[in-house]
């Protein structure tokens, strides 16, 4: 059986778009334009082949787990908004859910740091504050 990946990662990206634009009330092609942002950025950078089709499907799935943290966490109590503390929890799920999925590269750890700063402040480190 012939498996195209590229279109079922897209399938997946719109179906995530789905979901999060049904739960929070977003549809604005998110995860695609990350990675086409993510991609044109490589491609300067000279990054090709398969490292690049790697970066493009770890930017369409980086918030694989949105929806299913928002099912989990906020639908508990609507009124509260995540904190800041919170947005790593949809990193660390990210992370679990694409450990099987077959890359050429070493993904390890871009889903879960997603959201961290290049200083250091996001939700894995320590803000400059502190």
């Amino acid at each position: 059986m012939l498996l195209d990946v590229l279109g079922l990662l897209s399938a997946c990206s719109y179906a995530l778009d789905c979901v999060e634009a049904e739960l929070v009330h977003v549809s604005d092609k998110h995860a695609k334009r990350v990675a086409y942002m993510s991609v044109c950025m490589a491609e300067q950078l000279g990054i090709s082949g398969e490292s690049l089709q790697d970066l493009a499907a770890c930017a369409l799935l980086h918030d694989n787990a949105l929806t299913q943290y928002i099912q989990e966490e906020l639908h508990k109590d609507v009124a509260n908004a995540p904190q800041a503390s919170q947005v790593g929890i949809h990193c660390t799920l990210g992370e679990k859910n694409i450990q099987r999925l077959p890359f050429h590269t070493d993904v390890k750890n871009v889903i879960l740091y997603h959201h961290e700063n290049a200083n250091g402040s996001g939700p894995f480190g320590k803000t400059w504050e502190e």
